[in-house]
């Protein structure tokens, strides 16, 4: 890892933690040659591929996912958050779940 501060490539990590939604790593990291310490956050990246009745494969798309949500509650009382937090709830469940192949 490159320190952000003096562009040296020496840094060791200091903490590793899983962040606060557990979707991501949070490590704290120190550059050996300044000595500045600095956060950084690792994501892994899944693509998720939707197979369609017609046999055809399309990458996941979550806007649609959001509105066939959106929809499925046909103009109930929801506010958006509560509509976020179900939608990424679904999005997390599938990255994690979903099938393979």
């Amino acid at each position: 890892m490159v320190c952000p501060f003096c562009n040296a490539e020496d840094t060791a990590v200091v903490d590793s933690r899983k962040n606060v939604d557990g979707d991501a790593i949070r490590r704290r990291r120190e550059c050996s040659v300044c000595n500045t310490r600095f956060t950084t956050y690792e994501k892994s990246e899944i693509e998720l591929i939707v197979k369609k009745r017609n046999g055809n494969l399309e990458e996941f798309q979550y806007e649609k996912l959001f509105s066939g949500v959106e929809n499925a509650f046909g103009g109930q009382e929801l506010s958006e958050k509560k509509l976020k937090n179900l939608v990424e709830s679904i999005y997390l469940d599938l990255k994690n779940h979903g099938k393979k192949n």
